[in-house]
């Protein structure tokens, strides 16, 4: 099958070549995806894009999201198409279209490096081809028509169907449940019992700062008092009776340690008396 020739009636030719080409199959592959969010990225920098539309919720500016998906769509998405055509970016790079694996359920809200970083981290191994409605819909057409006018009828329920998994992508600018397309997709995944993806991504400081407050803070307080009963032992405790004296210890803070995690779990807790009874062991050995 072949895409539409520039000389013909462009729009009508690429509207032609979504009814022949089921929407299951306007699809891209995980490199192309990618390769199309580099593509965005260099034009981003060199600042080829027009005016930020009322509804960006996120920084323009930021680096690490980028313009939102709505933008990509006007100044980037629409031009590149049109001029191929009019289909939409997955047909303009394989008029016969791709079988879907990975469907990839997103708000648009979000910026495009985000969206990319979300389907990175959430990518099934083994998969090769993805939907993505930005991607996938031919966004120089009626897009009211080609979703036709029940959402079990639309290029979504056809993707989804196909697909194996579906990657929900997560942001920070809105829930992407706010968006009523991503509640009805994940409605027809766990009705038609798909694998659910929600990546996860860290942010750095703030899981250093988790770590501190959690784990090397409590440690530390428990190395110290660990190092406090050494010294009253030492200091306090007759000659023939410290290591009875420090095994009486040790064996207060291990019933101290499952009491605190049987009743409460506290994790703070818990790591203080585990450091004490490291240092503590450390002291009677020594």
């Amino acid at each position: 099958m072949q895409p539409p020739a520039h000389g013909e009636s462009s729009l009508l030719a690429a509207k032609r070549l979504h009814q022949e080409v089921p929407p299951h199959r306007w699809c891209v592959t995980l490199q192309e995806f990618q390769h199309f969010v580099r593509d965005v990225r260099v034009a981003w920098r060199a600042g080829l894009w027009g005016q930020v539309p009322s509804h960006s919720t996120i920084s323009f500016q930021d680096d690490s999201s980028g313009p939102n998906v709505y933008q990509v769509n006007e100044d980037f998405v629409k031009p590149c198409t049109l001029r191929a055509g009019g289909m939409s970016y997955a047909l303009m790079l394989h008029s016969g279209g791709l079988d879907c694996e990975v469907f990839v359920s997103h708000a648009w809200a979000e910026g495009i490096f985000e969206l990319c970083i979300c389907v990175k981290y959430g990518w099934v191994v083994g998969k090769q081809n993805l939907y993505c409605c930005l991607l996938a819909n031919p966004q120089n057409l009626d897009i009211g028509e080609v979703l036709g006018n029940t959402p079990s009828a639309s290029p979504f329920a056809a993707a989804l169907n196909s697909a194996s998994h579906i990657i929900v992508a997560p942001n920070r600018a809105v829930s992407v449940y706010s968006r009523l397309w991503c509640v009805y997709e994940a409605y027809l995944a766990a009705k038609q019992e798909k694998i659910f993806v929600m990546p996860a991504i860290s942010n750095t400081s703030q899981c250093l700062s988790l770590h501190c407050q959690w784990l090397f803070l409590p440690v530390l307080c428990g190395i110290l008092l660990g190092g406090l009963l050494s010294w009253l032992v030492s200091k306090y405790a007759r000659p023939k009776q410290e290591v009875a004296t420090g095994l009486a210890i040790l064996v207060y803070l291990n019933l101290g340690n499952m009491l605190v995690h049987i009743l409460w779990r506290d994790t703070v807790a818990s790591c203080v008396l585990c450091g004490g009874r490291i240092h503590f062991c450390f002291s009677l050995l020594s």
